[in-house]
């Protein structure tokens, strides 16, 4: 869950564990900084992890430029959308998870299941009350947030897309990565060539 503050809402990443059915939450990372630094602790915190496949929530143009930085960085494990991956498009349309009204009633929905079924273990106690203060806003864009207007949600909603993600739409092992960055080296060497005068 991805947020440019200082002051505000968090950004928080949350890191999960699964064995067979059942998922563990092992660990948290939740803070207020700018995206380049809250990337470089998230690629730490995933290599401490055995190489943990990434999965950043890209609403925003944070989220899309952290999607951006991971793979400036050579990380390459990075959670993609199974759909729109046979799409063949854009690389901000394809990595990451996109938060709109629809989805996340996916991830409330896949979280309370993995819950009331035991296969979900929360061992951080601040993710338990931010979901314990999770309600349904009705009025709201997206229905779901922090029970009271000073409440956070970030913690929880890093927990849910994790959840979601890990269960529901797994990562696969294909070459789209690649082909993305070839398309982008193109698209940086055919920039320098026009820049320096060739007609292309």
């Amino acid at each position: 869950d991805t947020e440019f503050t200082k002051a505000g809402d968090y950004s928080a990443a949350v890191v999960l564990c699964r064995d067979g059915a059942r998922i563990r939450q092992v660990a948290m990372l939740r803070t207020r900084s700018d995206v380049e630094t809250f990337t470089d602790q998230v690629i730490r915190l995933a290599r401490f992890y055995n190489g943990a496949v990434i999965c950043p929530e890209r609403n925003s143009g944070v989220g899309r430029h952290m999607i951006r930085t991971l793979r400036r960085r050579g990380y390459q494990a990075i959670w993609r959308n199974k759909d729109m991956r046979r799409l063949g498009i854009t690389i901000d349309e394809a990595y990451g998870w996109h938060t709109d009204a629809a989805s996340k009633e996916m991830l409330v929905s896949d979280t309370q299941a993995a819950i009331i079924s035991s296969t979900l273990e929360i061992c951080d106690p601040l993710i338990i009350q931010e979901l314990l203060d999770f309600s349904r806003h009705p009025s709201s864009r997206q229905r779901y947030g922090p029970a009271h207007p000073s409440g956070h949600d970030d913690a929880a909603m890093a927990l849910m897309i994790g959840v979601t993600a890990i269960t529901d739409n797994p990562p696969q092992n294909d070459n789209l990565g690649d082909v993305e960055d070839e398309r982008d080296r193109f698209e940086e060497a055919l920039a320098i060539l026009q820049r320096i005068g060739f007609d292309i």
